[in-house]
């Protein structure tokens, strides 16, 4: 669909004929299956704790890194984020590498279903990834996959961006994302 803005105006009719077809092609920037493809690498890097315990990991991290150690040494504790742990999944998702630019949205905000209006839509497990991103323990937790754990966590890495996005053009997110 974009690459037709540049045609002249003499291309106008045939576009009339291929008004439907854009919706059948979804283009890539546009399409949620295709941010679905880097939600899987930033997993991967979630995945994948013990990587930055042996690459040294930098001083300024360091104390997250401690407890996030003791966090990630079972891989249902990667799921979870807080078994017995101070630390939120939050928290949690912030300090992985890659998520620098990410602020903690306060969980008010997260808890206020106006603010999430429309996202349950858009993501897929959205309960229960709205339940991970707010530490509420599951009575289903047992009953899962380890294939649906993955599935809840990557749903809930998308979740909480799209909670993100919406949180930093308050006023609270502005000032935290200054800091």
């Amino acid at each position: 669909m974009h690459r037709d803005r540049g045609v002249s105006a003499a291309a106008i009719p045939g576009d009339r004929k291929r008004i439907g077809e854009p919706m059948d092609r979804s283009s890539p920037s546009t399409s949620w299956g295709f941010s679905g493809g880097r939600e899987k690498e930033r997993i991967g890097v979630g995945k994948q704790p013990e990587m930055p315990r042996s690459g040294g990991g930098s001083t300024a991290m360091s104390k997250s890194k401690l407890s996030d150690e003791s966090e990630t040494d079972s891989e249902e504790s990667d799921v979870s984020g807080s078994d017995g742990e101070d630390t939120s999944w939050i928290s949690w998702f912030c300090s992985l590498k890659g998520n620098e630019f990410f602020c903690e949205v306060d969980d008010d905000y997260i808890q206020d279903d106006f603010n999430l209006c429309g996202l349950s839509n858009q993501v897929p497990y959205y309960d229960y990834a709205l339940d991970l991103i707010l530490d509420v323990e599951s009575s289903h937790g047992d009953m899962l996959t380890e294939e649906q754990n993955e599935l809840i966590e990557s749903a809930a890495e998308m979740l909480y961006g799209l909670i993100h996005v919406r949180y930093i053009i308050t006023s609270k997110g502005l000032s935290a994302m200054e800091r």
